[in-house]
């Protein structure tokens, strides 16, 4: 099956590894799976009577619970049929409990709905942010000082001396009105930046994540799935059952601790 370069190529975006363990990602070709690497990265491609390509958005796995792959699939017949996150189930192995999970794939309605809830808290917290920096700038404005005082007094019944303590507080409007502005601006930059972060994200999943679409003939689709996963411990086999068309394609990979 002849896969355009795009599809494979769909994850461009992928995140940096950071210092957690990480895991390496294998293709194991069996049956009609067949292993095929791009840029490097890990794939596998099906063909019955029609076709699917899978693989990982980066060359490793990190331990987060959220993973990310590529899937692709070709209509080889004369019918049209669709495709949506639905068509495909993922279960990891863990090769040291012996026990296979069904893996919990996400939607794309799903996913928009938890980064929406993200920017709803991340705006509450960006507003109670905002309150305590606005609150700590409208006391920017107030200096006290403290000492001690001495003096002796004379008069025609003797010496009187007297000692004691006082403390002033003052306000300089300037100071407060500058703190106060400095704060109004952070508190607009802050928002601005949860909003942009959160107009990215929701691009991110409009243009890249799998949604239900009508695969004519002759035509393809594919996409990025977000789906989670237990730990993955001392590593295990990942395990894609992609429907496409009727055709059940079954692939996996080999995931293994780096």
């Amino acid at each position: 099956m002849k896969i355009p370069k795009l599809l494979l190529s769909l994850a461009a975006a992928a995140f940096l590894p950071s210092c957690a363990t990480q895991y390496s990602v294998t293709p194991i070709p069996k049956n009609t799976a067949k292993s095929a690497y791009q840029d490097g990265m890990a794939r596998l491609c099906s063909v019955k009577r029609n076709g699917v390509v899978i693989g990982p958005t980066s060359q490793t796995l990190g331990p987060e619970k959220q993973k990310e792959f590529l899937v692709a699939v070709q209509n080889r017949t004369s019918k049209a049929f669709d495709f949506d996150t639905v068509d495909v189930q993922v279960e990891y192995y863990d090769a040291v409990k012996n026990v296979t999970t069904k893996s919990k794939v996400y939607s794309y309605d799903e996913l928009v709905k938890i980064e929406k809830t993200r920017q709803a808290w991340a705006a509450v917290a960006g507003g109670l942010a905002a309150a305590g920096d606005s609150m700590s700038a409208a006391n920017a404005g107030y200096s006290t000082t403290s000492g001690n005082y001495h003096g002796n007094t004379y008069s025609s019944y003797g010496n009187t001396s007297t000692t004691g303590s006082y403390t002033a507080t003052t306000y300089n409007y300037a100071a407060a009105n500058a703190a106060q502005s400095a704060a109004r601006d952070r508190a607009r930059y802050n928002a601005n930046q949860i909003a942009a972060q959160g107009g990215a994200n929701l691009d991110y999943l409009s243009a890249l994540i799998v949604k239900r679409e009508t695969v004519f003939p002759g035509k393809h689709y594919g996409g990025i799935i977000k789906f989670e996963t237990p730990p993955l411990a001392n590593g295990g086999k990942l395990r894609f059952q992609v429907n496409a068309g009727g055709d059940i394609h079954v692939l996996e990979f080999d995931v293994a601790k780096k």
